[in-house]
């Protein structure tokens, strides 16, 4: 295996009697592996298993291994990668979240009502639940529309901002929600120096909680990964009963599994937390000890990871994201409906457009540059790249092989 860029590769190795030539890729931001395909002009090397591999610049070298039949191999293969501007998709939405530009929703969460600040395209492209909540508050304001000024149609400098009700939530693990929406990733330590103190653990239940009622597996993944991590001696027992206060059935299961292991039973019970822990997890525990390979329903198990952000926003562009657009870009007359913030997030032209000059009518005439007129799939096809890192309207094969030595 060899590291380039965010990537880990592995060539080769062994599956059942087979010596497979496939080379494989694990990207370290949405933890997922694939297949890449060489290009059709390459030397593809024979499976092999017991070569070396290393990595010089932007190129990928193996040597020797096994093929078929047990025969040592001294050949030498050069596997060049395709090098892609790096995408900035998460730190552009990561950015617009920090800086608050174009908010169209806020968010009222919590008894105290704490408004927190948020983007109609990026929320609702991440969960169907927010989605349908946006909807419906989307429904209350029309119908406030209508009774004050008789229409719905009414310009937007006089449309009061979005209010969506979250009064069972709590903030702090709400904003981390947020965090997850916009870069695929969760920070529970940003702002507290001990990265496994118990007010971390019931951060992140609770932000689990949310991730539950929210349908966001990916997210549920990710808080039970550190949960794993950060569940100790000192701070399951508070973990196990918050999570049955909750009801978070998951994380009580791992928190009971964890306190009737072998290595760690005799120090918990003896334990002063374990005194004062309410009788019927008292009861729980001694059971679970009495059967410990019970297997149990509310084992944690991600059989599917979930959708990153790329595979979310795409979907959500090509489909339900028709519903949340709020521009219309004209190019060489052809209208393209769009969201301003996500525009504004992946391009500086149009941030700095928005910022400065935004019609009434929210109909923006772009005059692309140089090049005219731009074929009709190309500018319909605008709004999908700027929110992946798909290349348009190319895309190169990953990897080139060849020959280097024999």
């Amino acid at each position: 295996m060899v590291a380039f860029d965010r990537y880990l590769y592995v060539f080769g190795g062994a599956a059942d009697s087979t010596l497979p030539n496939d080379l494989h890729c694990f990207d370290l931001e949405t933890q997922n592996w694939s297949v890449l395909k060489p290009s059709f002009d390459s030397q593809v090397p024979s499976g092999r298993l017991f070569h070396a591999a290393a990595v010089i610049g932007d190129a990928m070298y193996i040597f020797g291994g096994t093929v078929d039949n047990n025969v040592r191999s001294g050949e030498m293969y050069r596997f060049q990668f395709s090098c892609y501007p790096k995408c900035t998709l998460i730190e552009d939405f990561g950015k617009i979240l920090r800086n608050r530009l174009f908010c169209d929703v806020e968010f009222v969460v919590g008894s105290e009502e704490v408004t927190i600040p948020a983007h109609i395209a990026m929320v609702a492209a991440r969960s169907q639940w927010l989605r349908n909540k946006i909807r419906k508050a989307r429904s209350i304001r029309e119908r406030h529309l209508e009774k004050v000024f008789g229409t719905t149609e009414v310009l937007e400098k006089n449309l009061p901002i979005l209010r969506v009700d979250l009064s069972d939530s709590v903030p702090e693990a709400f904003q981390m929600v947020l965090n997850f929406v916009y870069t695929d990733h969760i920070d529970p330590t940003e702002k507290i120096e001990q990265p496994v103190c118990i007010r971390i653990v019931l951060l992140i239940m609770d932000v689990y909680r949310l991730a539950e009622q929210f349908h966001m597996l990916r997210l549920e993944e990710l808080c039970m990964q550190y949960l794993e991590v950060a569940i100790s001696h000192c701070n399951v027992l508070e973990a196990l009963h918050n999570a049955s206060k909750l009801q978070l059935f998951c994380i009580k299961e791992y928190c009971l599994k964890y306190i009737v292991n072998e290595s760690n039973f005799n120090q918990i019970v003896m334990s002063k937390e374990f005194e004062t822990l309410e009788q019927p997890l008292m009861v729980e525990i001694i059971r679970r000890r009495q059967m410990p390979h019970v297997r149990s329903q509310f084992e944690p198990r991600f059989e599917d990871s979930g959708t990153t952000l790329e595979q979310d926003m795409e979907l959500f562009l090509n489909t339900s994201g028709k519903e949340f657009t709020d521009i219309t870009l004209m190019l060489d007359g052809i209208p393209v409906p769009a969201h301003k913030a996500i525009l504004a997030a992946r391009c500086t032209y149009f941030e700095g457009m928005f910022r400065s000059f935004m019609p009434d009518d929210n109909i923006v005439n772009v005059v692309p540059p140089r090049i005219k007129p731009y074929p009709s799939p190309v500018i319909r096809g605008l709004p999908v790249v700027l929110v992946t890192s798909a290349k348009f309207p190319l895309d190169l094969p990953p990897v080139r092989l060849s020959r280097f030595l024999q």
